[in-house]
C-alpha cells in the first residue's frame, strides 16, 4: 500500500518527476542487470552490515525500489519506506510483494524534511543517497533525529567531496547543468553505446563536515564505510570500463581504512544521543 502525503514544494515536485521518470530503468540497471560499477549494491551491502538490527522497527527514508526494505524484512524487521517519487514506490511495492507476498509493505510518498511519523518511534533509520539532493542538511537531520528513539541508529550516505579522483566532476557537472552540454555528453555516450545521462543537481560532502553536523543534530558517529572506489580520474573510467570496475572493486578493501577517502561515497553510522 502506498500512502500519499502532501508536503511538496516546487523543488520536491521536480525531484519527484525526475526519479519517477525512470524508476524501472533505475532498478534494472543499478540493481538487477548491472553492467557498470555495482556501486549501489556495494553501498546496500555495507549498510546491511552496519545496521545489524534484527527484529526492530526501521524506517528507510529514500527507499527507492525497495531492495533494502525486502532484505530487512528477511531479518524479521518491521520496515516503513518513504520516497519522494511515486514511481519509485510503485517499483518498490512490486518488488517487495514478489519476495514477501504475505507481508505488504508500508510505503509512503513524502518529503524527508517533513516526515509524517510520530516522535521517537524508530530503532533505526536508513537514509542512503538522499540529503545530497537537498539545499542543506539541517531540516532533514532534525527530522531524522525526531523520529528516532534515544540510542537509535542512523545510517546515512553521501557523495564524498574528498575523493581526489573525481575532481573533474566540478567541470563535468557544470556542463551537465547546461542543456546543450548534456546533449553533447549524451551524444558521446551514444557513440560509446552507453545509456544517456539523466542529470539533477546534487551536493557533495566532506565526511568530517557531515560528522560535525551530525553532532550538532544530536548524533555521535559509531562506524563508517567508504564505497565506489575510483582507481583513476574521471572521465577515464568511461574509456577503460572493465579495468575501472576490476580495480575499483579490489579497492573496496580500503572501505574501512584511512585510505577510504579514495572512495567516491561515504556511509556513516551514528547514534542518537540527545533531542534537538
Amino acid at each position: 500500500m502506498i500512502k500519499m502525503k502532501n508536503s511538496m514544494n516546487s523543488s520536491n515536485l521536480k525531484q519527484e518527476k525526475y526519479w519517477s521518470s525512470f524508476a524501472d530503468h533505475y532498478f534494472k540497471t543499478l540493481y538487477k542487470d548491472v553492467k557498470e560499477y555495482p556501486s549501489l549494491i556495494v553501498r546496500h551491502n555495507y549498510i546491511l552490515d552496519l545496521l545489524n538490527s534484527d527484529g526492530r522497527l526501521i524506517a528507510d527514508i529514500g527507499c527507492g525500489p525497495g531492495e533494502m526494505i525486502a532484505d530487512l524484512m528477511d531479518r524479521d524487521c518491521k520496515v516503513y519506506g518513504v520516497d519522494i517519487a511515486e514511481g519509485m514506490l510503485q517499483v518498490a511495492a512490486r518488488n517487495i510483494s514478489e519476495r514477501h507476498p504475505h507481508c505488504p509493505a508500508d510505503l509512503q510518498c513524502g518529503n524527508i524534511e517533513a516526515l509524517h511519523y510520530k516522535d521517537n518511534i524508530f530503532d533505526g533509520v536508513v537514509c542512503a543517497g538522499v540529503i545530497e539532493y537537498l539545499n542543506s542538511d539541517d531540516k532533514a537531520l532534525r527530522e531524522l533525529n525526531r523520529i528516532l528513539k534515544i540510542n537509535g541508529m542512523l545510517i546515512i550516505s553521501v557523495r564524498n567531496k574528498a575523493c581526489p579522483f573525481r575532481i573533474f566532476d566540478l567541470l563535468l557537472d557544470k556542463i551537465k547543468k547546461i542543456k546543450i552540454g548534456l546533449r553533447f555528453l549524451n551524444a558521446l555516450r551514444k557513440v560509446a553505446k552507453k545509456d544517456p545521462i539523466k542529470y539533477i543537481s546534487y551536493r557533495k560532502h566532506f565526511p568530517w563536515e557531515l560528522e560535525r553536523n551530525l553532532v550538532k543534530h544530536g548524533f555521535i558517529k559509531q562506524d563508517f564505510r567508504y564505497f565506489h572506489f575510483y582507481p583513476f580520474f574521471t572521465p577515464f573510467d568511461h574509456f577503460f570500463p572493465a579495468l575501472f570496475v576490476k580495480l575499483g572493486l579490489k579497492m573496496e578493501r580500503l572501505s574501512h581504512t584511512r585510505l577510504g577517502f579514495l572512495g567516491s561515497g561515504y556511509i556513516v553510522k551514528a547514534k542518537k544521543v540527545q533531542e534537538v
